[in-house]
């Protein structure tokens, strides 16, 4: 099958990128699958752009619009647990992005040069996005980009493209290297009990 033209299919991405507005019945979720399947297709240069353009706004949006939907009386943890499933599938399908299309990184001088042309700033907000989605929490989000970001680290061109994520990269992977205080966990009296909990698909798993 030939790769799809993002360009002349701008309806169906768009409507994608609306839906990840929408928790109910994981119609988010559903529509971050769709994205995936775009993302790891071999895509030409100028619709791997246009969607990098298209992902840190549409994200933004979505997440204004879903905490709207929430009751006020919501901790920060319960909002996470909430929206765990979608925030992983989010953190994967994003780093797929860039992970199945290196090539075009590494082939491009303006962009690992840090020129600062139009396509290197696209690539930095959305590599800037994708470095913030670390911040989680939950180690379970932070695990799906990190085939991505090995992979770029392996690159030496990349060096100077990567450098200002490099700390909160750091950060991000040595606060999960903690030993967690399981009894707290098992108690309830650990402050990130249930989303510590969520972070496993499976009761076995998690024993």
């Amino acid at each position: 099958n030939p790769s799809p033209d993002v360009e002349n299919k701008t309806d169906f991405v768009s409507a994608m990128l609306h839906l990840l507005r929408e928790p109910s019945h994981d119609i988010n979720i559903l529509s971050i699958s769709c994205l995936r399947h775009l993302a790891c297709r071999k895509l030409d240069e100028h619709q791997w752009i246009k969607l990098l353009q298209s992902l840190p706004q549409a994200v933004a949006e979505a997440e204004t619009a879903q905490c709207q939907l929430f009751p006020n009386n919501l901790t920060e943890q319960q909002r996470r647990v909430l929206q765990f499933q979608y925030h992983r599938k989010l953190s994967k399908m994003m780093a797929m992005l860039v992970g199945s299309h290196i090539g075009f990184i590494s082939a491009d001088k303006e962009i690992v040069k840090n020129q600062g042309g139009t396509k290197h700033q696209i690539l930095s907000s959305y590599l800037s996005l994708l470095s913030n989605i670390l911040s989680h929490p939950s180690g379970r989000i932070c695990h799906e980009q990190i085939n991505t970001w090995i992979a770029l680290l392996r690159d030496p061109t990349m060096s100077k493209l990567l450098s200002p994520y490099l700390q909160t990269l750091l950060n991000a992977y040595m606060s999960h290297l903690v030993r967690l205080p399981w009894n707290d966990v098992e108690d309830g009296t650990h402050e990130l009990t249930s989303l510590i909990q969520t972070s496993w698909e499976e009761k076995e798993e998690y024993d």
